[in-house]
């Protein structure tokens, strides 16, 4: 009797063992699934987003080589490798890092991007005070109304400009650097079209990279 109590016994607790053990890996199946279902979704928005986000600093990288487009690229490449192993887990870590690594980048490029459109934009100031000077001097209507003409356009590439620190300030680098574009924009215009006729192809031969990228087209060099 002893003998079938004790067999009794051991059969229980193998089986509790049991299910605990087929429990266990019911919720670790489970968690599995999830981390896997969230690092779809995440994967998915990041494989878009990322690439937009490189593609739009590969034009800068071209154009004037702040950066190294090609070097921010490695974890994105590296990514993809991964879901064609379909490890979508490790896939997602690496894109949230290219992610981090594009941010950073596009911070360092807004900053340069203020530099740039700071010294233009003081450029085009200097050649509008002479013009106003010449304006008060000779009383010339027609130098008045380009004057006039122009002076609305430095406020409104200052506007630009107010505006992409204002972008920068709220973390977004990409828009803070469109901006600034249009800022540039309308001070080389000013220039342009302030100069004397003998000066314009002069101008725009000196800021030929930067007329290309504001419209965010990469310049070809010849």
């Amino acid at each position: 009797m002893k003998v079938y109590k004790i067999l009794f016994l051991i059969s229980s607790i193998f089986l509790s063992s049991l299910l605990l053990a087929s429990s266990n890996n019911q919720k670790e199946d489970k968690a599995n699934y999830l981390d896997k279902h969230h690092a779809h979704n995440t994967v998915k928005k990041l494989i878009i987003k990322n690439l937009k986000s490189l593609d739009f600093i590969n034009i800068i990288s071209e154009n004037f080589g702040y950066i190294d487009g090609d070097k921010l690229r490695k974890n994105y490449i590296a990514a993809k490798i991964m879901l064609l192993k379909k490890d979508v887990i490790g896939a997602k870590k690496t894109l949230l890092k290219n992610e981090k690594e594009i941010n950073n980048a596009l911070h360092f490029l807004s900053l340069k991007y203020k530099k740039d459109s700071n010294i233009i934009l003081n450029a085009s100031v200097n050649q509008l005070s002479l013009i106003k000077l010449d304006v008060y001097v000779n009383n010339n209507t027609e130098k008045m109304n380009l004057f006039k003409k122009n002076q609305l356009r430095i406020e409104i590439a200052y506007i630009n400009f107010k505006n992409a620190k204002k972008a920068f300030k709220n973390r977004n680098f990409k828009n803070s650097i469109n901006l600034y574009r249009a800022a540039k924009k309308h001070a080389i215009n000013i220039m342009k079209d302030l100069a004397k006729p003998n000066k314009k192809e002069e101008i725009a031969e000196k800021y030929k990279i930067h007329i290309v990228d504001n419209r965010q087209e990469i310049f070809k060099k010849s």
